[in-house]
Parts: structure tokens; C-alpha cells; sequence
């Protein structure tokens, strides 16, 4: 049980840590580096002058749109893994608790069988011993 609940909070800190990763904008430091479906960079001379701005602005915007849709996409799709993975979590840890109880009861079931196949064998001994020792004090007789 203590292992559930520290997973589920686990489980918890990382869609947290999710959500806060779509609110943070960063820097893009490589358009090379990127995952596969991801937008890249659009490529930027190191010499823009004043005309160009607005064209590499509005590039630039373009580009951080397009970067923001595709990691909402991947964080939601991240996010509804991690549930999924707790429920299955969960339902695993249910049945776990369930077989546990059911080898209880059946570790219970085979020692109270092995009782009585122990007492049916002694008896069955003794019964062999006092026939036999009939058959010998009727053979002395």
C-alpha cells in the first residue's frame, strides 16, 4: 500500500511538472536537436538589418506557434500516459491484494488437507498394527 501511494505521488509531481513545462517558454539553443516532429528553427542570417525584422519576426512568431502546438500535443499525450499508467497501477495493486488474500487462504486450505491425510496415515498404521498383532497372538494360540 506504501508503495502505491508513493508512486501516485510520483505519478502527481511528474503531470505537475508537465503542466508547469507548457506555461515556461524557453530558448531554442539547437535547431538540429529537435524531436522527431517538432518544428524547426527557421534559418536566420547573423546580419539582419532593419528591413528584415519584421520578415524574422514574424518568422520567429510563426515558429514559437507551431512549437507551442506540438509540445501541448506531446505534454497532453504525455499526461494521459501517466494516468493511464497510475490506473493500471492501481488495478494491479488491487489484484495483487486480492491473490495475496486467495494464497492465504489457500496455504490454509493445503495445511488443514495435510492434517488430515497425516492423521488418516496414523490411523491407517495404527489399524495395521493391531490387525497384525491379532494375526500373531491368534497364530500363537
Amino acid at each position: 500500500m506504501r508503495t502505491s501511494a508513493a508512486i501516485s505521488q510520483k505519478l502527481a509531481k511528474l503531470k505537475q511538472a508537465a503542466k508547469n513545462s507548457i506555461k515556461k517558454k524557453s530558448t531554442v539553443k539547437s535547431a538540429v536537436n529537435t524531436p522527431m516532429g517538432a518544428p524547426r528553427a527557421p534559418a536566420m542570417s547573423l546580419s539582419a538589418d532593419k528591413e528584415n525584422l519584421s520578415e524574422l519576426l514574424s518568422l520567429l512568431n510563426d515558429y514559437f506557434t507551431k512549437v507551442e502546438v506540438f509540445h501541448n500535443g506531446t505534454i497532453g499525450t504525455f499526461e494521459k500516459t501517466l494516468e493511464a499508467f497510475g490506473n493500471k497501477l492501481e488495478d494491479t495493486t488491487e489484484k495483487s491484494s486480492e491473490l495475496v488474500q486467495h494464497l492465504g487462504t489457500l496455504e490454509e486450505i493445503i495445511e488443514s488437507e495435510l492434517s488430515k491425510w497425516k492423521q488418516i496415515n496414523e490411523a491407517e498404521r495404527s489399524a495395521d498394527l493391531v490387525q497384525k498383532s491379532r494375526e500373531m497372538s491368534a497364530s500363537v494360540n
